[in-house]
This record gives structure tokens, sequence and C-alpha cells, in this order.
């Protein structure tokens, strides 16, 4: 007979790695974003735990690689090889005949988590409480998976969360340990959705060896300081293989002004991007002057419907030219196209991978708590592409799924087309156009 775990599930003793030879650290996080799923069901909690030891590995294995990974220069397999002998592999033989080395050499346990609270309802801009996921929620634009869909249960976020974690490993992985330890706290989170400042994180407390090594919080007006230090501390210089995400000396990132409280500034940069993405782009149609609920400027619209043998539409009075492009790709894969405005197009069409769905997006957004309030961090990180690829494209590039013969499409911007999309002024590069964006509204760097 199946029965109901309690909400408060007492947390059983953990006895200590303690080992010669071996570095102990006990951290202990507090989640100053909501918690986004990052169970065992997708989009859901943990049913137990909340957070898994083998999530936490798994955060700390791709900060890893965004840290150290240019020290193998530019050699994939040597990188992996490396990797698995650090953070384990499944066994058996690897590429080339090599014996893979099998479990992780950094152990991994969670010892003590809250579960928080389930967030169900958020205001909508009239103060009405509506579902996180709803169009109206003030949360809908990083939220929007969690739209209730026929037959599809919706997924769970949740408030203060906490837990702790002890980390054991080989005093000569120190540096590999810490350097990832320090980059997923800075740049990343746990649970889904970090990238978009769900799962933010906050170390409360850090023991090593029984001496507590915490670190200060800083001050609002140290933060760049502060990042630039830990990469010059933590980042290899070297030559990353094409294709993995990274951090190095020239990471572009910008902080912005302080806020009260961490959630105000994870909330001030999700809306500039949807300003910078959406509102910042649309014109009226028959003035030509500028709309919030007027036509968009991006050229994607017009991509698809020139795709579905469709005239293109602009706005009265401004000079154009049809810009066969999706740049916003950048941002993340894959994106859905609702063609509201064209009833002949019944399908969704989608820009994914050629020969990955998917695609992280290469842009961090993520509050950082300040010794009084917080400011708002956003980072691109590094990518070198495949040959023959786009930056910021995964391998093999795009295609546009659904639309007539699934083409093949792009996402680079030429001087002149960048030059006709407002939001961008100008410049080619998408991502390093919303920094300027953030930067124009008040930011740091």
């Amino acid at each position: 007979m199946s029965r109901k775990l309690p909400d408060n599930v007492p947390v059983p003793p953990v006895k200590s790695v303690e080992k010669t030879g071996w570095v102990t650290q006990t951290r202990k996080y507090k989640v100053i974003t909501p918690l986004y799923g990052g169970g065992e069901e997708i989009q859901k909690a943990d049913s137990v735990t909340v957070v898994r030891s083998t999530e936490v590995r798994g955060h700390l294995r791709f900060w890893w690689r965004a840290t150290r990974g240019g020290a193998f220069g530019g050699n994939l397999e040597k990188m992996k090889q490396r990797e698995e002998e650090i953070w384990g592999s499944p066994g058996g033989k690897g590429k080339g005949g090599r014996e893979k080395p099998g479990p992780s050499k950094v152990i991994v346990r969670i010892i003590d988590w809250g579960k928080g609270d389930l967030i169900k309802k958020v205001k909508d801009k009239k103060g009405k409480m509506v579902d996180i996921g709803d169009p109206g929620s003030t949360w809908s634009y990083v939220a929007f998976p969690l739209r209730e869909q026929e037959n599809e249960p919706s997924g769970s976020v949740l408030s203060d969360v906490y837990f702790g974690v002890e980390i054991a490993y080989p005093q000569d992985l120190a540096g590999d340990v810490e350097s990832a330890v320090w980059a997923w706290e800075t740049f990343g989170g746990i649970g889904a959705r970090t990238r978009r400042g769900f799962g933010a994180l906050l170390c409360m407390k850090a023991v090593q060896n029984g001496k507590d090594i915490t670190a200060p919080l800083p001050e609002p007006q140290n933060v760049v300081q502060t990042i630039k230090k830990g990469i010059s501390d933590h980042v290899v210089a070297g030559k990353w293989p094409e294709g993995v995400p990274h951090i190095s000396e020239k990471i572009r990132f910008y902080v912005t002004p302080k806020k009260e409280k961490p959630d105000w500034a994870w909330e001030y940069l999700f809306k500039a991007l949807q300003d910078f993405r959406q509102k910042d782009a649309r014109y009226d149609r028959k003035t030509g002057k500028k709309s919030e609920y007027g036509m968009s400027r991006w050229p994607e619209a017009n991509a698809i419907r020139v795709a579905f043998g469709l005239s293109p539409k602009f706005p009265e009075g401004i000079p154009h030219k049809i810009i066969k492009k999706f740049p916003r790709g950048a941002f993340g894969l894959p994106i859905g196209f609702e063609m509201h405005h064209d009833k002949s197009i019944r399908e969704r069409p989608e820009l994914r991978g050629v020969e990955h769905d998917r695609l992280a997006s290469p842009l961090v957004l993520r509050p950082i708590a300040c010794s009084e309030g917080a400011v708002g961090l956003a980072a691109i990180l590094e990518w070198d592409p495949m040959p023959g690829d786009e930056r910021y494209t995964p391998p093999g590039g795009l295609i546009l799924k659904d639309a007539p013969g699934d083409p093949q499409v792009f996402s680079k911007l030429e001087p002149d087309e960048a030059a006709q999309i407002p939001p961008l002024k100008g410049e080619k590069d998408i991502l390093q156009a919303f920094l300027n964006f953030l930067e124009k509204s008040g930011g740091t760097n």
C-alpha cells in the first residue's frame, strides 16, 4: 500500500568522509530565487530531498569544463579523458580502446535540506493572482514552460529552499574542484532554467576540514572586481575545444545597479530581456511609430511568412528589406513561433538545431546577494563554433521545423541587416547588443 511522504522528512545522519590526504568541505546554501524543477520527474522538484547529489555533481562537472577546459589546447578528447578521471564515467572502453576510469573521485553528499513552499500563484499586472505560467503573470516570460497544457501536468516552483552539501576530494584535485564550485556559485544555480535566474545560490557558510572559510558578501559596488578576481584565480587561460561553453578573461558581463532584494534584481534582468526581445522592436503598422502592441521589426516573422509562400508585412513609412534570418536563436533553442496574425499558417514552426534540437542559452541572468541588497548579473558564456558553423548555433546549423521542407536557416546578421532592427542599434552580435541595452539602462561593467 502506498502512502504519502510527510512534508518535512527527517534528515538522516551522514558520516563525514575522513581520508588521509583528502579535503572535505561542507557548504550551506540558501536558494535566493525560486527553485524550478530539478527532480527525477521533468519540471518537478525531487520528491524527497529537493536537491540531489547527482544533480550537484552534474552542475560542478559542467562548470569544471567552463573553467578548466582551456588546459588541453583545444583537444576535446584530452579534456574528456581528464574530466572522466575527476568526475567519473560508466567504465568500460572509451575512444581508441582506452580504459575508462569508472566512479568519480569527487564525493558529493546532500546533508541537510528545507523543501520550502510550493508557489502556485503570482500577481499579474493588475494585481490579480494567476498561475505562474499564465501569459499575464509577472513571471510569464521566464516561467512560460509552466503554462498548463492539455493532458500535461504543470511543473513545480518552490520558494525558501535551502540545502547543505558535503564535497570530499583528494588534495591534488583542490584546484579543479574549487574552481568548479566558484563558477557554480557565481554563474550557475540549482534545478532547471538556471540560465534565466531560477535556483540562484547564496553560500551562507563554508567549512573546510574543520576551518571556517566562508567568504564575506561583496559590497554592491565591488561585485565587478570580485568576479574579475575569481576569474583570475580559477579560470585556466588557454584554448577550449570547439562547442564547449566556457568562462575566460575575455568574458563579457554587466552588473546592474543595486536593488533592495535578490528577486528584485532578478526581475529587473528578465524584464529587460523581455523588452529587448519583444517590446523595443514593436511599431504601429499604420503610423510607423513605436508602439508596445505594434508589429515587430525583428525579422523572424517575415522569414517564416516567406518560407510559407506569403508576402512579408512591414510598418508603413519605414524603409525595409526582407531579412531571411533568425538572430534570436542565439538566446537558446528551440524557439516555437505562434503566427497569430497569419491565419493560413496553422503549423507552429520551430527553430531548432539540425543535429541537436536544443541549445542552452549562452546568456546567464541571475541576482548576486551583496552585503547590502543585491545586484543583477548578465554574462555571455564564451563559445568557439565548430568549423563551418555560425557562432552560438549547435553543430550542423539551424532548421525551421514544420515549415515547408523543414528548410535550413541562418542567424548571423550582416551590418546592413543589423541596422534595420531597432534594438540592435547596428550591432551584429545580438547578445552583445543586449548587454549594450542593459548598460544604457544603467548597468556597470
